[in-house]
């Protein structure tokens, strides 16, 4: 899978951890990696210099999109489980934290599995969207992490309608139909059987001869047994398969 270096993270870029460069060695208008060295040039060309705000942003939505649609078809179902299990009872710290915290440790989940974030964003906040996917830290302000966050990422509703998009779906009505059909790394979402809407969401992080596990958040939940903790008589559930 290649890695794309975005401008964006060449000119706003201070977090030492995040990588300026990968093992692929892309030149850009910005970079050029030297592979003989193992070193990296910075240079602005003159077709980077003639370029607007504008069209940087545009150049790295549609390299966004790309990375995204090689992602979604490398997806480890083990690696997103591992994750669910680690911050189950725990918060990465670097990610932001909410009160509702279900979707946003879900998304989590999906990202260390392999689906890349799709969208790009230099402003801190949350921006509505149920076509873009991320979670972007920008900076610190006096040692409080600034993000770029969409609904989708962190709001249920959203969360179902974009990945509905890229995910097969089923939606089952009892534990038992869940438990046959579910596998590790599925999300599930639980939702009002009367009305369809969901309202929470949790990650299968385990699965038994005759159950499943999961992990979910706001309330901590690590390798929760689904017969013991959900309940088909007022829920129904929408099964995700990446």
């Amino acid at each position: 899978m290649k890695t794309f270096l975005l401008y964006s993270d060449i000119l706003t870029n201070s977090d030492e951890s995040l990588p300026l460069a990968t093992s692929d060695g892309i030149d850009n208008d910005c970079v050029i990696f030297n592979s003989g060295e193992g070193t990296v040039d910075f240079v602005l060309s003159d077709t980077f210099l003639l370029k607007t705000i504008k069209d940087i942003a545009a150049e790295n939505k549609e390299k966004q999109a790309e990375t995204q649609s090689i992602t979604t078809n490398s997806y480890s179902d083990s690696k997103a489980a591992e994750y669910a299990i680690k911050y189950a009872d725990d918060y990465n710290s670097t990610y932001p934290k909410y009160s509702s915290d279900c979707t946003n440790f879900v998304s989590q989940c999906l990202y260390a599995g392999g689906i890349g974030m799709n969208g790009s964003n230099t402003s801190t906040g949350t921006f509505d969207s149920t076509s873009e996917w991320y979670c972007i830290y920008l900076k610190s302000v006096l040692g409080s992490r600034k993000y770029a966050v969409t609904t989708s990422w962190i709001r249920v509703s959203d969360f179902n309608t974009y990945m509905s998009k890229k995910a097969s779906t089923s939606t089952k009505t009892t534990v038992s139909s869940l438990i046959s059909a579910c596998s590790i790394g599925d999300e599930v979402l639980l939702a009002d059987k009367s009305t369809g809407t969901p309202y929470h969401a949790i990650i299968i992080s385990d699965k038994g001869s005759s159950t499943a596990y999961f992990c979910g958040h706001t309330n901590s939940r690590k390798n929760a047994d689904v017969k013991e903790y959900l309940d088909d008589s007022n829920d129904q559930f929408k099964l995700f398969e990446f």
